[in-house]
C-alpha cells in the first residue's frame, strides 16, 4: 500500500504577501516593478516571508547566522572554528515597538520539527528576560501573531 504525502500548496497568506510586496513595488517603480515570489515550503523560504513581512510592516528583522567557519591554517586539512554566538539561538531576531521577539523556524514541510535542548534553554532565557519567543511552522501562523501583536499595541 502506498502512502500519499501531503503535497505543498501555496497558502492564501503567502499569496497575499506576494501581492502586498508587488503593490508596493508598483507604486515605487511603476512599470519597472518586478513581482517577487514567496513560499513557506522550506525553512529558508519561510524565513524570507517572516523577515520581509516584518520589515514591510515597519519593524526591524534579521536572520541570525550562527555557524562557525572553515579555515585552512598552515596546511591542507580544513579546520572548523566555532563562533562566539550563544548556543541554541533562534533563527530570526525581530524588534517590534522596542520589544525583542525571537523566532525559531520549524517548517511544517521539512523534517526539522523539534527543538533541541540548547534551543529550549535559549527560549527559557529569552522569556525570563521579558522577550517573546515563537516557534513558527508556516507563514500564516507568523502573520496572525504579528498582526494581532501590532493591533494590541494601539
Amino acid at each position: 500500500m502506498q502512502t500519499i504525502k501531503n503535497k505543498y500548496q501555496k497558502s492564501e497568506t503567502v499569496k497575499q504577501l506576494e501581492n502586498l510586496i508587488f503593490d508596493f513595488r508598483k507604486k515605487r517603480d511603476g512599470a519597472n516593478a518586478v513581482k517577487k515570489y514567496y513560499s513557506d515550503h522550506n525553512a529558508t523560504e519561510l524565513e524570507k516571508c517572516i523577515i520581509h513581512y516584518t520589515i514591510f510592516r515597519g519593524w526591524q528583522a534579521e536572520k541570525v547566522v550562527s555557524m562557525g567557519r572553515i579555515t585552512y591554517k598552515g596546511g591542507e586539512n580544513p579546520i572548523f572554528i566555532r563562533n562566539n554566538n550563544t548556543s541554541g539561538q533562534a533563527d530570526i531576531s525581530l524588534t517590534v515597538s522596542g520589544r525583542s521577539i525571537k523566532v525559531e523556524v520549524k517548517c511544517k514541510w521539512t523534517k526539522d520539527r523539534y527543538q533541541n535542548e540548547a534551543q529550549k534553554k535559549y527560549q527559557r532565557k529569552i522569556e525570563k528576560a521579558g522577550g517573546i519567543y515563537l516557534i513558527i511552522r508556516e507563514f500564516s501562523d507568523f502573520k496572525t501573531f504579528l498582526d494581532n501583536y501590532i493591533q494590541n499595541l494601539r
